[in-house]
């Protein structure tokens, strides 16, 4: 037969319930085809994935047995293997149905190594390729970025570079008995550490810091997602600012575009007040995208550390102003000048998003007055300002230093670092505990539950803002008491009816009482 010129690889979007998938090509065997779903590799056959016809001849159709939901990814494309299975002998046969197989098999071969080519960083025809391009060894690449120098040739750059500085991210899963976790970065300061155990930040008094290890002082409970974040910042020449985008969902929008450009690891993103994972969404340049939409009328808010050009490496710490709510003051005096993207505002240990206040100068405005009783925290990033000179090593010494010369006047806006300022400890206001056994929870607790049916009694007579989080085990029948308060308006109790589920409840007034988040 004759070869058509095609390209061997056919992509699709598929609709609710579609089976049929065109392929262009030609393949001379089954085996000669994959195909992907959202990624995967299906299994051919009547009883398997998918079947196929058209083989042996130009085009065909993948039927998968399963129809798509609407959105899946499919891509079908040519994966021959390279090598010649049939040997001519001296005088013996040369018939047309052996050659015309053989050079068929030649060209469809040439014709997948060009769609693959095609899928390949390549140089363009216009390029005369006088520079280098190859890679360097993986040894002197590792853990650095892909870059071109001013003659377009390849080089490697650390991430800590003149535009970014990237946050150091760690995930671990708890497995109920580890206390003591190695850090991918060295860390000497319990206070350059923020830490989240199932989306609820860690008081900075529940762990420490030695040797290149985060030590729990209770070991984060069975399955549990532990997100460790490490402070390394360069010093840095120009004022910086967190970026803040704000968003409302919709219930079916998954993609928002932010105010900046970001990396996934330098943004903190919360729904309804809510920390999320970064396996939840993904960040390309200035799109953040969510796995499932926001619900309708949520409140998003994505905040991107923008660090700029720097010369030395520091920590940052976070310093950490508390207090107790009256109910009815809403300015509240910071220990030192903020701005408003650099601040991290929390009630009860609920994230605020933040347009729910306003910062000027050291005073914090909440649009309403907080609770009666609330604890109030606001964590600011306070970033320092440097200016790197070309002095040479010990040019200004003490000699050349007038009395008194060095005033108010001369000491650049926000130059002091971090490390000469004291920070208070981060206290958010919730533990964990674990139990095998019926309990009453007690306010701003998470209980997680690895037995059964048990009973989980929320705390009697609670304030307005109190919150308990309940996370379950591989069981479907805990039952959360409601302690002479309603649950979602609700005057009877409620049963967790999904394995390894977890519900924060928050007590908001005498008719809702404890609703759910």
């Amino acid at each position: 037969m004759t070869v058509t010129a095609a390209t061997t690889r056919n992509d699709y979007v598929a609709t609710s319930g579609q089976t049929v998938f065109p392929y262009t090509f030609t393949a001379l065997a089954d085996g000669d085809i994959k195909v992907l779903k959202n990624g995967t590799v299906l299994t051919l056959g009547a009883g398997n994935d998918y079947t196929l016809s058209g083989i042996g001849s130009y085009g065909g159709n993948v039927t998968l047995n399963s129809g798509a939901a609407t959105g899946d990814k499919i891509a079908i494309y040519l994966d021959m293997d390279l090598a010649r299975t049939t040997n001519y002998q001296n005088s013996g046969d040369f018939l047309a149905l052996d050659v015309n197989g053989d050079f068929d098999a030649l060209w469809l071969a040439l014709q997948q190594g060009t769609t693959d080519i095609e899928r390949t960083v390549r140089l363009t025809d216009a390029d005369p390729n006088i520079v280098d391009i190859k890679l360097p060894l993986p040894s002197e690449r590792a853990k650095k970025l892909l870059a071109f120098d001013a003659s377009g040739a390849v080089k490697i750059e650390p991430y800590l570079n003149n535009e970014v500085v990237l946050l150091d991210v760690q995930t671990e899963t708890g497995d109920g008995t580890t206390t003591t976790y190695g850090l991918t970065q060295i860390v000497s300061d319990p206070l350059l550490l923020q830490i989240s155990i199932d989306g609820l930040l860690q008081e900075v008094s529940s762990y420490s810091v030695s040797a290149g290890n985060v030590i729990f002082s209770v070991a984060p409970p069975l399955g549990a997602a532990i997100e460790i974040r490490g402070f390394l910042q360069k010093e840095i020449q120009t004022n910086t600012n967190l970026k803040a985008s704000t968003f409302t969902g919709d219930g079916t929008t998954t993609a928002f575009f932010l105010s900046e450009p970001a990396f996934i690891t330098n943004t903190f993103v919360y729904i309804n007040g809510v920390y999320q994972f970064k396996g939840t969404y993904t960040v390309d340049s200035k799109l953040i995208t969510f796995s499932e939409p926001p619900p309708n009328g949520s409140a998003i808010e994505v905040i991107a550390v923008a660090f700029t050009k720097s010369e030395v490496i520091i920590p940052t710490e976070l310093s950490s102003n508390e207090f107790l709510a009256d109910g009815s003051t809403t300015d509240y005096t910071l220990s030192s000048i903020a701005v408003k993207n650099n601040t991290f505002v929390y009630i009860n240990g609920v994230y605020q998003v933040k347009s729910t206040y306003s910062v000027s100068g050291t005073t914090i405005t909440f649009s309403a007055p907080p609770p009666i009783g609330a604890s109030i925290e606001v964590m600011i990033a306070g970033f320092t300002t440097s200016e790197i000179s070309d002095l040479n090593d010990g040019a200004v010494t003490t000699p050349k230093i007038a009395d008194s010369a060095v005033t108010a006047a001369k000491i650049a806006d926000n130059a002091v670092t971090a490390a000469k300022i004291a920070s208070a400890p981060i206290s958010v206001g919730i533990t964990t505990v674990v139990t095998s056994t019926s309990i009453t929870a007690t306010a701003n607790t998470h209980v997680y539950v690895d037995t059964a049916t048990q009973t989980i009694t929320l705390p009697a007579s609670p304030t307005i803002g109190q919150r308990v989080l309940i996370t379950v085990g591989n069981f479907t029948d805990t039952v959360v008491g409601r302690n002479g308060s309603n649950i979602m308006g609700s005057a009877t109790d409620f049963t967790m009816d999904a394995a390894y589920l977890s519900i924060q409840f928050i007590y908001t007034d005498a008719t809702q009482g404890w609703v759910m988040s």
